[in-house]
């Protein structure tokens, strides 16, 4: 079976999770059991699209994204989806990584809590 989604190819096997607002997450079998018990929506982002839900610990509701609670990322790291879809959550697709790394595999720019826009250099300068 091969689904296509935002012009990305997913090859089997892998299983889709509906997401609040419209579209699908895509997982590994052995994650759907226990991600499909929690209410996953889409988040908008200037990226894309990503699998979210909410968490309430100690009266305070927090954010939870799907790739990092798969790759159980710790606070400090970013995680990586290698094909560039947000929405695809399959663990060959993730890797986590530090965020210098991050922004060296996530493309063009990124940008500061200040709101400032760095542009990566290239060997040429």
């Amino acid at each position: 079976m091969l689904v296509v989604m935002n012009s990305a190819r997913v090859e089997v096997p892998h299983r889709l999770i509906p997401l609040v607002g419209g579209g699908f997450a895509i997982v590994d079998p052995e994650d759907f059991d226990w991600l499909s018990k929690m209410c996953w929506r889409k988040k908008r982002s200037s990226s894309g699209y990503y699998a979210v839900s909410r968490k309430q610990h100690r009266r305070v509701t927090h954010t939870v994204f799907m790739h990092r609670l798969i790759m159980k990322t710790p606070y400090w790291m970013k995680t990586h989806h290698i094909n560039h879809n947000r929405l695809d959550n399959r663990k060959a697709n993730l890797m986590v990584l530090s965020e210098r790394m991050h922004r060296h595999f996530d493309g063009w720019h990124y940008f500061e809590a200040n709101g400032k826009s760095h542009v990566p250099q290239t060997g040429n300068g």
